[in-house]
């Protein structure tokens, strides 16, 4: 069977030197993943970084260098996927991470923020922080124990025990094998959603 894929190019793609740069990367970028910090509390064997002393080091990015980012995201209008990605852990310090969404926030409004965890320091009263703080959605990854079978009811058995244990109304708004979306009613003056668990094969 034939499939059609198109594909769109803007003129700038095709010049030369930085005279385009900010128009380019507004009208070709919409997601940048920024890792805050280099600290991570497992060592997945799967994981490209459990190699590296992560569980003892906890380097951040610098100040200064977090602030160039966000801030050149927001002087474009840069409307895309904000991420903090999955090869930390960016939720083991929470007054850190919280900063960090809210600076995002300030200076780069229009950014959809999100952050990859394995919910290890997940807590009600984090949920509710991370939410006031802006953030908008969430992917948490739940695992099996090294010696366990992988199923789909299994898995999907501890993610909605998990959703429990929290407390708050959740409506499932997308399930497949490997993964379960949920929207949470929080009790927040902020809008949003967060959106839930990544079940791993």
């Amino acid at each position: 069977m034939a499939r059609q894929v198109d594909f769109t190019f803007n003129s700038l793609h095709f010049t030369g030197g930085h005279a385009h740069a900010r128009a380019l990367f507004h009208d070709s970028v919409s997601r940048v993943e920024v890792e805050v910090s280099s600290y991570c509390n497992r060592v997945c064997p799967f994981c490209p970084n459990a190699k590296f002393r992560r569980l003892w080091a906890r380097h951040q990015l610098p100040d200064y260098l977090y602030s160039q980012i966000v801030g050149g995201l927001g002087s474009i209008g840069y409307s895309g996927l904000f991420c903090f990605p999955r090869y930390n852990e960016p939720l083991a310090d929470r007054d850190y991470i919280l900063g960090r969404i809210r600076q995002c926030r300030a200076d780069a409004p229009g950014a959809h923020t999100k952050i990859y965890s394995n919910g290890d320091y997940l807590t009600p009263d984090y949920f509710e922080a991370l939410h006031r703080a802006g953030l908008h959605e969430m992917f948490i990854t739940i695992y099996l124990g090294e010696k366990e079978t992988y199923s789909d009811a299994l898995m999907r058995e501890r993610v909605l025990a998990r959703l429990k244990a929290f407390g708050y109304p959740y409506k499932v708004v997308r399930e497949i094998p490997v993964l379960i979306a949920v929207r949470l009613a929080l009790p927040c003056p902020l809008k949003g959603h967060f959106r839930g668990a990544r079940l791993d094969v």
